[in-house]
């Protein structure tokens, strides 16, 4: 009984938000020269930084651990390369579904990088600019 009890304890209090995962396993990620990840692409609306956008907006979510750790990532520019293709977007919300160095883009801004019918590119790379 004991167990149950410390087991309905742990998860209400992870319900209410009392218990916070280390982002990363407690490694810092060092965000400065050239990043390698995942892009994606999603549906804008009112994103983390207050800004509302639309599909038609180069714009970018960046990952939990980029967003959390830097407090003025808002509004800030970064040139992604992909397959020789290139895009300058604006990071105006975060993607808690992310690792650390991907990005989830506008369909717009995804489009510049590849086909949307792909939905995953792996191996971009971006830079803050």
């Amino acid at each position: 009984m004991a167990h149950f009890t410390y087991l309905l304890a742990f998860t209400m209090a992870a319900c209410a938000g009392q218990i916070h995962a280390a982002p990363l396993a407690g490694r810092q990620v060092d965000f400065t020269g050239v990043q390698t990840g995942q892009g994606t692409f999603f549906t804008p609306g009112l994103g983390a930084c207050g800004i509302t956008n639309s599909d038609a907006d180069l714009i970018a979510a960046a990952s939990q651990a980029l967003f959390d750790s830097d407090p003025d990532i808002c509004g800030k520019t970064v040139n992604v390369n992909f397959g020789g293709n290139t895009v300058n977007v604006a990071i105006t919300d975060r993607c808690s579904s992310c690792a650390a160095t991907d990005l989830d883009f506008s369909s717009t801004a995804f489009s510049q990088l590849a086909d949307v019918s792909v939905g995953l590119i792996t191996g971009m790379t971006w830079t803050f600019a």
